[in-house]
């Protein structure tokens, strides 16, 4: 069945016999359609009971046209979607909407409406660093007003002030490739030769994968330690300074660790979500921001010690950066991992 309009052929696909039970609500202006098919449904539900369930939601803007208007074009319309994957290495797409609204309550709203069409949440949701989808998620799948609160509990369970049983029943978290290819374009890294960004990626990668909240703030430490000394080597008396031991540290740490595939080119397509394009995370005022800025601030005093020689990977620009990520570390590192019910 087609139509002139294609939000009135969407309807009469709607009640067709080949699309039914497939197409859900529809909205005309805003527009939006949510959709999946029974298949999908069966095939999430399955694998979810047998195995578990980590589901990847994201959205691209480069498959949808806008649609005509009496006086103008609409918004652009994304397409979301969210990717089972099982511990048999499945993964599927099991649930599609098309949108020309992008706010949390429209995510959050198709997320919900699948659940009470039978879908179980998920005991992992994984996004990229887009702040409408992260919200969106919490307030789908968790018992948090919101991702600052949702943050926080997970926190909590790091520094020991409540234990697993107090984690959320749905883990929701930042994809660690996303991560990476977030800090490969940091302005301050992007001025950089190659092998000093090479060294502060890996760092980083290193800080995603560690599993204890101690491990963590060592590595903060050292890399904030490294970006604010001008100076390494030894002092007057023949001793390394600070900034030479956490060198010597982290580089013997991405030696000998595991290392993710890192690509250092700025080479990701682009996504439609406004934070996803951005270079930067978006500041969050979670316990951990004030946990971070203690660490930077002894690292600033341990930084004061003067070497024999120049430190090329004096970065001080760094910091802000690292302000600005870490304290989403219980959602963009594997700090939680061991202890999810």
């Amino acid at each position: 069945m087609q139509h002139k309009d294609p939000v009135l052929s969407l309807q009469l696909l709607k009640y067709s016999a080949s699309l039914s039970g497939s197409i859900f609500d529809i909205g005309l202006d805003k527009f939006f359609c949510h959709y999946w098919t029974p298949s999908q449904m069966e095939v999430y539900k399955s694998l979810s009971k047998l195995h578990g369930s980590s589901v990847s939601f994201d959205a691209t803007g480069s498959v949808v046209r806008r649609l005509s208007r009496p006086t103008d074009k609409s918004g652009h319309i994304f397409l979301y979607q969210g990717v089972l994957s099982a511990h048999t290495g499945v993964h599927t797409p099991v649930v599609q909407m098309l949108s020309e609204k992008h706010n949390i309550d429209s995510i959050a709203n198709w997320l919900s409406e699948r659940h009470r069409a039978g879908a179980p949440i998920p005991k992992e949701a994984v996004s990229d660093f887009s702040l409408a989808i992260l919200e969106s998620l919490v307030k789908a799948f968790a018992p948090q007003p919101d991702l600052r609160s949702f943050i926080n509990a997970c926190f909590g369970v790091l520094l020991g002030h409540a234990d697993s049983r107090q984690l959320p029943p749905c883990f929701i978290r930042v994809d660690v490739a996303h991560c990476i290819k977030l800090i490969t374009r940091w302005e301050c890294l992007q001025k950089k030769g190659r092998r000093v960004k090479d060294f502060y990626v890996r760092a980083f990668a290193q800080l995603l994968q560690c599993h204890s909240i101690e491990d963590a703030r060592h590595l903060i430490q050292s890399i904030a330690v490294v970006a604010l000394s001008e100076s390494e080597g030894n002092d007057e008396a023949g001793t390394p300074v600070m900034s030479e031991i956490c060198k010597r540290g982290l580089k013997t740490r991405i030696a000998e660790g595991y290392n993710p595939d890192i690509c250092l080119d700025d080479d990701m397509g682009q996504s439609g979500v406004t934070e996803t394009s951005s270079h930067s995370v978006t500041e969050c005022d979670t316990d951990a921001k004030s946990w971070v800025a203690e660490i930077c601030a002894e690292s600033r005093r341990l930084a004061s010690h003067g070497g024999d020689r120049d430190n090329l990977h004096f970065l001080p620009e760094l910091l802000p950066h690292l302000i600005r990520m870490c304290p989403y570390l219980p959602i963009s590192s594997n700090l939680l991992q061991g202890r999810l019910i």
